[in-house]
Parts: C-alpha cells; structure tokens; sequence
C-alpha cells in the first residue's frame, strides 16, 4: 500500500502535467489578447514577412531593444521588488533576480498556425532551485539550491554563492514587509535551512497551486536578494544585484533600463544577447515609429492593433498568443456549499 508520502509526491508530479484547466481558463478569460511584433527587416530584405518562424540554433550577440512590457510599459516606482506592490517593479525583477522556481516555456501555435515560445502558466521548473521540490505529506517541500548559482559578480557581493540562508532572509523580508504577502501568510507555516544548499518550506495545509502561486509567481512570492543589498532600503530601490541572467546597468527613470548578460549564469550560454534596452513608453505611435525606422528591435502589441502593424510593418515577423493573467471563477458564498470555510479551503 502506497504512503502518504509517496501519495504526495505523485499528486505533485502529475499536476505539472496538467495543463487543460489552466490553459483553457487563460483562454476563455482573455481569448487571444497578446500579440507581438519583432525582427523588421530592410527593404531589402524581402521576406514577406507575416509570420514568426522558428530559429533551430539562435545567434548569439548583438543588444535588443524595445518598450519593456509593450503597450503596459510605465516607469517603475523602484527597482525593490519584495516592498513593492506595482507590476513594475516586477518586471525589471525577472531580468536580475532568480525566483525559486519558474514558469517554463512552452509552445504556442496561434490560429494562424504560427508557432512561438510562450509561458507556459501550468508548467514550472527550477530557477534557483535545481528542480521542483521534493513533497512530503501535501505540506513539506524540500529545495536544493543550484550548485553554480551565484550573485553578479559587483561589490559588495562580488559574485559569491548563493546559499540557503539568503533565500530564508528574502523571505523572511518578503513575508513582512511586502504588500504582495497576503497568500503566502495565509498558507506558509515556517521555512527553515537545513545547509548552506537546502531549506525547507512547511505549508499550514495541502494547497493545490503552491509551485505556481507561492514559489513561481512574479508577484505572489519571493525573490531572491542578497541581504548586503536588500537590507539597504534606499539603494535596492535604485540598484539591483541578483543572480538572474541580466546584470542591472542604468535606469534612466522615465526614459530606459539597461541590462548586460551575466556571463557566469547558472544556465550558460544564455542569455545569446550581450544587453537589452528596456524602453519606457508605451504610446503605441512612438513604438510604431521606431518599428518602422528599426531603431526599436520588437514589441508586445495588443489585438486592436493587429490589422494596422501588420499593414504597416511588412517586413516584421508577427505572433500572437493568450493573454499572460489568471483567470479566476468566484462563488457566492452565502450559498451552501460555499459558505463553509472548509470547503472554499
């Protein structure tokens, strides 16, 4: 007869294979609202350009830049992402920091059979965590630290390991001072480190979504912050030091952020870019002004857009896919049987 533990284990492997009930609620909540726009060739270069293509072996080199996040693209508050409630702190944050685990890729094909690497919101894998984390009993999850994961190499950290006792004091900040805290208070018991490689997170009960929720989520979980740096409140809203796969340059605010490639990231030889320019504007014309003349190397774009870019940008390659929120049902709660805390828990 099979124990609790290996119950569990099983529970949570299966889930990351799951991808119907996620999928089709991100679907159905916001039908096909993403739509991006890169690679706008010369004239010369006469490709018909309509549709985005797969590339076998990318290339490595060169600097991309665009609007950071499209049209959704403002000036962050900070650049500290554990005291901060926006979405634009949390954007920068994915550049720099390493999370615990993360939203893998996945492949979309939209309905005009163009085929592009999406996230794939149902499935995650190891960021500065080797794997998924081993389950015990629904509510004791087991990380392991990267071997090979280490903070940028700038002072005061100079590119030491990260280690496990870094990860509890993020967070532990996180925990007490983020405005993004509130399901991680309701479902974390205690995190404890086991070694320099390992700790442990203990859950108050089994809760379905805690890799994508707790441990993957941009917003609803902790980053990974060197506590020279996080301790400092003043500078970690203006610099960042993490162990992601850009290196923080220069935040102009209201004009750009600046990255350079990590060059002893943890997944190496990525990233294949040697720096990326995060523009910050989002007026649809300027981004389509500097599309067409190429000084803009690609965009996010939105679904009303579609028809006019692509009439106007003929040499740019196009995809499209779902709109990256969650979708959610609600219940009326003075109605049996979702007036019983225990049921809606």
């Amino acid at each position: 007869m099979a124990t609790d533990s290996d119950y569990w284990s099983r529970f949570w492997r299966t889930r990351l294979s799951r991808r119907r009930l996620l999928q089709t609620s991100a679907v159905t909540a916001a039908g096909l609202a993403a739509a991006g726009v890169v690679g706008c060739g010369s004239d010369n270069e006469k490709t018909g350009g309509q549709t985005a293509t797969a590339v076998s072996s990318p290339k490595a080199g060169g600097t991309f830049r665009g609007p950071l996040v499209g049209l959704s693209t403002g000036n962050p508050p900070s650049l500290d992402p554990e005291r901060q409630l926006s979405f634009l702190a949390q954007i920068p944050a994915a550049f720099h920091y390493s999370r615990l685990l993360k939203f893998a890729p996945g492949k979309f094909t939209d309905v005009e059979g163009v085929t592009s690497v999406q996230i794939d919101f149902s499935n995650v894998e190891g960021d500065a965590c080797a794997t998924v984390p081993e389950v015990v009993d629904g509510t004791t999850f087991t990380f392991k630290l990267r071997d090979n994961l280490k903070f940028h190499n700038i002072a005061p950290v100079n590119g030491r390991a990260v280690t496990a006792d870094d990860v509890k004091h993020s967070i532990d900040i996180f925990a007490a001072e983020s405005p993004n805290r509130g399901n991680w208070l309701a479902q974390v018991a205690s995190v404890e480190v086991v070694d320099p490689k390992t700790f442990t997170i203990k859950l108050k009960q089994p809760f379905g979504p805690a890799f994508q929720v707790l441990f993957a989520n941009n917003d609803g979980g902790p980053w990974v912050i060197p506590a020279e740096l996080l301790d400092n409140k003043d500078q970690v809203g203006k610099q960042a030091i993490g162990s992601g796969p850009w290196i923080f340059d220069s935040w102009e605010p209201n004009v750009v952020i600046r990255w350079r490639k990590n060059p002893d990231y943890y997944d190496a030889p990525k990233p294949y870019m040697d720096g990326f320019e995060g523009l910050l504007t989002a007026d649809p014309e300027q981004i389509l002004a500097n599309l067409k003349n190429q000084t803009f190397d690609g965009s996010l774009g939105s679904s009303d857009l579609w028809t006019r870019w692509r009439g106007e940008l003929p040499q740019g390659q196009f995809f499209t896919g779902p709109e990256h929120v969650w979708g959610g049902a609600y219940f009326n709660f003075a109605n049996p049987p979702f007036n019983d805390k225990r049921v809606r828990q």
